[in-house]
C-alpha cells in the first residue's frame, strides 16, 4: 500500500499566517505515493494535501523540471488505487509544491477523504 502514513520525511518550515497565501486548507500528512513523470516510477512522500495541490519531499534520485506534468498513484488498503494529475508549481531544496489540474475535483475529494483523520 503506498497511501500509509511513513515515519520519515521532510519537514516542512512553519509560516505565518501573515505570510500564507494559499488558496485551499492545507493538511499535513505524511502518505507514501508513486510519482510518474514520464512513465518512470518514483517513490515519494507527500508532506501535505489540500484540494488544489500537494507538497511533496524531493528524493536523492530526481529533481523535476518547474511546470513538469507528474501523475501520483495513491495506493489504497483495498487495493484500489487513486490517480491524480499535476504539475510542478515550484520546487524548493528538500520539497516541491505540486497543483493538481483541473478536470479532478471528484478524485482530489475521494483521496482527501480516504488519507485524512476524520
Amino acid at each position: 500500500m503506498f497511501a500509509h502514513a511513513v515515519g520519515r520525511g521532510a519537514s516542512m518550515p512553519a509560516m505565518s499566517p501573515s505570510t500564507e497565501r494559499r488558496r485551499q486548507a492545507r493538511h499535513e500528512v505524511r502518505l507514501a505515493t508513486m510519482i510518474t513523470p514520464n512513465g518512470t516510477q518514483h517513490d515519494a512522500t507527500v508532506l501535505n494535501l489540500s484540494r488544489g495541490g500537494a507538497c511533496v519531499a524531493l528524493s536523492n534520485d530526481w529533481t523535476p523540471g518547474d511546470g513538469a506534468p507528474l501523475k501520483l498513484l495513491f495506493q489504497m488498503d483495498n487495493d484500489e488505487s487513486i490517480v491524480v494529475e499535476a504539475h510542478v508549481a515550484r520546487i524548493a531544496v528538500d520539497h516541491m509544491g505540486l497543483a493538481f489540474d483541473p478536470g479532478q475535483a471528484t478524485r482530489i475529494r475521494d483521496l482527501l477523504e480516504r488519507t485524512l483523520p476524520h
